[in-house]
């Protein structure tokens, strides 16, 4: 009921071209992406008697729908402010005023509506295999964790810091090593669940991956959203005058509480799918990548933050294992 009540407003704003403030028109975004999550959930859980064909297909289109509402919704409002693109507004005086508003695309938009697209069908067709009779799961909740995490990378960085936003942000392109890394785990776990198919059927060990991937997650977006606008992707080498040195929260905890659950989560998906190899393999990149990228990293926050960044390393670890960052005589 809730859901065909929100469809129903949604329907009826949509077909009023003449937006009184443009606040609504975000207001009306959010609300068609919160419908669009609820149809997800409502096809998820009220076709499981349809054709497996058809409860695919309506999964990932609503899912995947979702995810491109919630992106226009926040890019609706950054074009607004001038950030992403710019507004034209024709103000018609007498009466009410009015405001008609007719915003411009940006040529990367096209782009993030296909990486968003693409993360929701495979974040639903992972629903679809992990609430399936199938002895494939585990892989089904693997789908889930990488699809999620990187549209969260993209959503969060929306939020706390959309001046940096850029296709980038959604990490699918991160680096060659680490599509050969993805995709060798793919390799791997089907090569060993067609060869050795009872080392695919370790339950605890799914379940203990699981548990890292969600830890790691909630940390990695938790220091995201404590950091806010001092949150980047790229190692910043000038500092910006709203830098400042955040030490609260999952800060007071790890120095750098981003990249320890993501370096878990990395090594929790291979653990969730029973790879071997990958595990190990993944356990030692991903500890040279983050010794490496913390040493960098802590040379511009000495060079920034002087003393101060001192004094805070000396009382806080990196939360890492056998990582203390850079040293400082």
């Amino acid at each position: 009921m809730l859901g065909d009540t929100l469809w129903y407003c949604m329907s009826k704003v949509r077909s009023d071209i003449e937006v009184c403030e443009v606040c609504s028109w975000n207001e009306f975004q959010g609300i068609h992406g919160l419908v669009l999550v609820y149809c997800a959930l409502k096809a998820l859980f009220t076709t499981r008697l349809i054709h497996p064909i058809i409860h695919t297909f309506i999964q990932a289109v609503f899912l995947s729908m979702s995810a491109l509402s919630v992106i226009h919704s926040r890019s609706a409002l950054w074009m607004h402010r001038g950030q992403l693109a710019h507004g034209s507004f024709d103000i018609q005086t007498g009466g009410a005023v009015k405001q008609t508003i007719d915003l411009e695309m940006t040529p990367s938009e096209p782009q993030v509506a296909v990486r968003a697209c693409f993360l929701g069908v495979t974040f639903g067709c992972g629903l679809i295999i992990t609430f399936s009779e199938t002895t494939w799961t585990h892989f089904g909740w693997y789908m889930c964790s990488l699809s999620f995490f990187h549209y969260s990378e993209y959503l969060v960085t929306a939020i706390i810091n959309p001046r940096s936003l850029s296709l980038d942000s959604f990490l699918l392109n991160h680096s060659v090593e680490y599509t050969l890394a993805a995709v060798s785990s793919w390799v791997e776990f089907i090569v060993e669940k067609l060869t050795v198919p009872e080392l695919k059927q370790l339950s605890w060990l799914s379940v203990l991956g699981l548990f890292m991937v969600l830890c790691g997650e909630g940390l990695r977006k938790a220091a995201m959203l404590t950091a806010g606008s001092n949150f980047n992707h790229i190692v910043q080498n000038e500092k910006a005058q709203s830098h400042v040195l955040v030490t609260s929260g999952v800060y007071a905890y790890f120095r750098h509480p981003s990249y320890v659950g993501w370096f878990y989560w990395s090594i929790g998906t291979q653990v969730m799918l029973c790879n071997p190899l990958c595990i190990l393999a993944y356990t030692i990149a991903s500890w040279r990548f983050f010794r490496e990228r913390i040493e960098e990293e802590e040379l511009s926050l000495i060079h920034f933050f002087a003393e101060d960044y001192v004094e805070y390393k000396k009382r806080v670890p990196t939360g890492l294992p056998f990582i203390s960052g850079i040293r400082v005589n």
